[in-house]
């Protein structure tokens, strides 16, 4: 799928233990990217004014696929933003 390409589909940030947190409603995989990157940074300054905000590890772009259902179109390594 093309970075550009556009979708309609939802940021969610999960972490290792399962905990997940929906972001944004996204347009494109490059929005979706933008998306994470802001939030990951967010959460930095959050931990240096002392506070515990859930630490992803994987943000997931969710979209629903012609048969109605949702499933996971991409991810971005949290580590990596």
């Amino acid at each position: 799928m093309a970075n550009n390409q556009e979708i309609s589909g939802m940021l969610i940030a999960e972490s290792e233990d399962g905990q997940y947190e929906p972001i944004a409603n996204v347009s494109s995989l490059d929005e979706a990217r933008w998306m994470a990157t802001e939030d990951m940074a967010r959460r930095m300054r959050e931990l240096e004014k002392s506070h515990e905000p859930m630490c992803p590890a994987v943000y997931r772009v969710w979209a629903r696929g012609a048969s109605g259902a949702f499933a996971s179109i991409h991810e971005f390594d949290a580590t990596a933003l």
